[in-house]
């Protein structure tokens, strides 16, 4: 499948298989996600890969009242083979850029490298969905981030059991400004 197409297929996916995903797959889809593009090449990047039931019961913990659920938390991820955790090593893109750097451009460089793993992932066949709702500070100690550290979402990653049609996308003509 091409990369537009892949783009197209894509969809936040929330009911998952209980089928592993292979460490070849994963470490494939992880390496694009590496591909992205980054301000001075500082790759500020770090993925933790969550896969046991018990790290992701505190994981879930953390989360805030999930997609269609009332009060809940995205107790959905804990069905979800793998689980990793995007974050953000700002002292990379700091030590170039200063304030900057560490605090928005690490932050853009991160966003493009998920896309990417999304992106790989729907290419592959696997399902995924970028999470944001949780307690971020909370994840951080989990894993005993540093702190220069910050943990931007997650990534729920396996092979789909339901895949949502496409949501509403404004049309091109509308987010599209050409400038004389």
């Amino acid at each position: 499948m091409d990369a537009i197409e892949a783009m197209r297929r894509r969809r936040s996916v929330r009911s998952y298989k209980a089928d592993p995903v292979a460490p070849e797959l994963l470490n494939k889809v992880l390496g694009a996600a590496t591909m992205a593009p980054s301000g001075g090449n500082m790759q500020p990047w770090e993925f933790f890969v969550v896969q046991d039931r018990k790290t992701k019961q505190a994981i879930v913990d953390t989360s805030y009242t999930g997609y269609g659920r009332s009060g809940a938390p995205q107790t959905w991820l804990l069905d979800v083979p793998v689980l990793v955790v995007i974050c953000v090593e700002r002292k990379r893109t700091g030590a170039r850029y200063g304030r900057e750097g560490a605090e928005f451009i690490s932050l853009l460089d991160v966003a493009s490298s998920v896309q990417n793993l999304l992106v790989a992932a729907t290419s592959e066949g696997l399902g995924s969905c970028w999470v944001a709702g949780f307690r971020r500070s909370r994840v951080g100690q989990l894993l005993a981030l540093e702190p220069s550290m910050g943990v931007i979402g997650l990534v729920a990653l396996g092979w789909p059991e339901h895949v949502p049609s496409a949501p509403h996308r404004l049309p091109v003509e509308q987010v599209v400004h050409y400038v004389s």
